[in-house]
Parts: C-alpha cells; sequence; structure tokens
C-alpha cells in the first residue's frame, strides 16, 4: 500500500509541482508506475529468475524475458529462503509449502523495494533531459547570432 502511494503522489506532484520538479516527478511517476504494472500486471504468473522461469503453485510458466533486477530479486529471495530461486523450482508444493509461500512473498516484496529505486532512476533521467534541453534552448540564440556575423 506505501508503494502505491507513493506511485500516486508522484502523479500528482508530476501535474502540480512548481516547473522545476515538474520533470523529476513526471520521470518518476512513468518509471514506477511502468515498473509496477509490468512486475505486477495481470500478464505476471510467474517470477524471473535469471537461470530459469520458477513456477509457483498451480500457476502455469510461460516463457519470458529475463528483467535486469531478476538478479536483485533473485539475490534477496535467496538470502530469505537459503536456497536460490534455481534450485525451489524442483520443488513441489507437496514437498515444501511454507518454503514456496515464503518465496513468493519474497519476490512480492523484493519488487516492492525496487519499485522506487526504479522510479528514483527515471526522475534524475528526467530531470537530466530537461536541464540539457534548457541548456539548448539557451545556446541557441548565441549559436544563431554568431552565424549571421
Amino acid at each position: 500500500m506505501l508503494i502505491i502511494s507513493i506511485l500516486l503522489f508522484s502523479i500528482l506532484k508530476a501535474l502540480l509541482a512548481a516547473k522545476p520538479f515538474r520533470s523529476f516527478w513526471l520521470g518518476f511517476a512513468v518509471f514506477g508506475c511502468g515498473y509496477y504494472a509490468f512486475v505486477f500486471g495481470p500478464w505476471t504468473t510467474t517470477w524471473h529468475s535469471p537461470f530459469r522461469e520458477v513456477e509457483i503453485s498451480a500457476y502455469v510458466v510461460y516463457p519470458r524475458p529475463v528483467l535486469v533486477t531478476s538478479y536483485i530479486v533473485d539475490l534477496l529471495v535467496s538470502s530469505i529462503t537459503g536456497i536460490p530461486l534455481s534450485q525451489l523450482s524442483s520443488l513441489s508444493n507437496d514437498d515444501a509449502p511454507e518454503l514456496l509461500e515464503r518465496a513468493e512473498c519474497a519476490v512480492c516484496m523484493s519488487h516492492l523495494l525496487i519499485t522506487p529505486i526504479i522510479g528514483l532512476i527515471g526522475g534524475v533521467i528526467s530531470r537530466q533531459m530537461m536541464i540539457q534541453l534548457a541548456r539548448a534552448e539557451t545556446s541557441e540564440p548565441e549559436t544563431k547570432s554568431i552565424a549571421n556575423k
């Protein structure tokens, strides 16, 4: 709920913030909401492991590309559960249901923790792009005046 609140706040700030900060909040909202939707959207039925897809419960596993954040999630989940995601795929619900449930919660929490970081990266990128655009606009009249001489 906290992450969703942060993302909604970033959308409001993107709409209502003063000009210098608007670009940061717009980047934060786009990157943060985009990552959240990509990871937790209705098309996501399993998590991404850097080694292979891992099936949880009765979900069907479809091949998908490995995300850059998959390596971070695998590291976080293996530190929480004590077993890497690549080894969890060999377990069934009958073998260790509590371990698989804990792993599923760890994956969700890992993605939730990564979401504001992705938002911050997007905000910084957006802000830097706006600064570069402002510099280019201010140096443009000087270039024209030099060309006219």
